[in-house]
């Protein structure tokens, strides 16, 4: 073949085939399906895919898993939730790392989902069975972005003597009887501290979406107050949390996600900053 029109049939080929995925460093996307036009449907909800990452500041494999959540986050955007969870032997401060992310809760979920080892995370789910390593979620993800949900979540926040309010609205677009739970969680942003990174010490990590504490006693929230839900009914339940002034408010968030108990299926979830920027 002639070298001219070779070199045509290659530059053709690679246009048209790099258009149809997104690379990065040998991780491959589908290219992001577009999200639901709510703007010209007010009616429509959005669909929010919750994930739940564990990890720990010396667990040295756990920074591929943090890149695999923000090349994630880049193509979902707001409609991606995610939530790191500092668990396990590799999350214990100790020697040079002396920054202490556990939490009670967080160690409950780890333990009760039986980890033995990290990085791995959870989509839209609450099921242990549903454990994947971060190769596993874009997959996960890219299966359900497009399901429209059928409950509706909105929060507001404020704030007095130190104890946070957050106000919950829900509302359904069918009848459901099934039992369903609501968890409500503060997360902080941005925690600079150590990490190790393939053996080798990083001091100013940037540790993203941490989970502080739950707004209900436990990490699996509580039974929603409304038992039967009926469609197009808003329903509102109020939480507090004694908010710790060691976090960083400009950088928490509150997230909520009701789920059903018996399948420990995601139905939708929701996250806003806990103070809005004006």
């Amino acid at each position: 073949m002639n070298s001219k029109y070779l070199f045509l049939f290659v530059f053709i080929s690679v246009f048209f085939f790099a258009c149809d995925i997104i690379t990065t460093e040998g991780v491959f996307y589908a290219e992001k399906a577009e999200a639901p036009d709510t703007t010209q449907n007010p009616d429509v909800i959005e669909r929010s895919v919750l994930l739940i990452e564990f990890t720990g500041h010396k667990c040295p494999n756990c920074p591929k898993a943090h890149k695999t959540v923000k090349e994630l986050s880049a193509i979902y955007k707001e409609q991606l939730i995610p939530i790191s969870i500092h668990a396990g032997i590799l999350a214990y401060p100790q020697g040079t790392y002396t920054y202490n992310f556990l939490t009670a809760e967080g160690t409950d979920m780890y333990k009760s989902f039986g980890i033995s080892g990290i990085p791995i995370g959870v989509v839209n789910s609450l099921d242990k069975n549903n454990l994947k390593s971060n190769e596993g979620w874009a997959t996960d993800i890219e299966n359900l972005i497009e399901i429209t949900p059928n409950i509706d979540i909105q929060m507001t926040h404020s704030e007095k003597e130190n104890v946070i309010t957050t106000t919950v609205k829900y509302k359904t677009t069918e009848d459901i009887t099934n039992k369903l739970k609501i968890c409500v969680y503060l997360i902080e942003d941005k925690i600079v501290s150590k990490q190790d990174s393939s053996g080798i010490e990083i001091e100013d990590y940037l540790h993203r979406h941490v989970f502080r504490d739950s707004y209900t006693a436990t990490i699996w929230g509580e039974d929603l107050k409304n038992t039967e839900l009926i469609k197009d009914t808003e329903y509102i339940e109020t939480f507090t949390l004694n908010f710790n002034n060691v976090w960083n408010r400009q950088n928490c968030y509150v997230i909520t996600y009701i789920y059903d108990d018996l399948t420990k299926e995601v139905l939708n979830a929701k996250e806003t900053k806990l103070i809005e920027e004006k």
